[in-house]
């Protein structure tokens, strides 16, 4: 599968982790983690864009009916997010 805009994004969850960073790109499906103190947990996400045969054929596509309203309710859960 080809991919491009590879994105790997590294949190340490329950404190601070000022080293903590991506140690190098995911080889072989494992992430490299590298920087934080021994055992601290963390949230990783890793995003591409794909380019295969299928995605090729199938895109996705993005369809808002009210561009103007969508952003207000986006607006409001950002604002009022503990209500939903």
């Amino acid at each position: 599968m080809s991919t491009t805009a590879d994105r790997d994004q590294l949190t340490a969850v329950g404190g601070a982790a000022p080293n903590l960073h991506v140690g190098s790109k995911i080889a072989n499906h494992q992430p490299s983690i590298a920087g934080g103190a021994p055992g601290v947990k963390v949230s990783w996400r890793a995003t591409a864009l794909r380019h295969d045969a299928y995605r090729k054929k199938h895109p996705l596509v993005v369809r808002l009916r009210n561009p103007r309203r969508s952003a207000v309710i986006v607006s409001i859960r950002m604002l009022m997010g503990h209500m939903y």
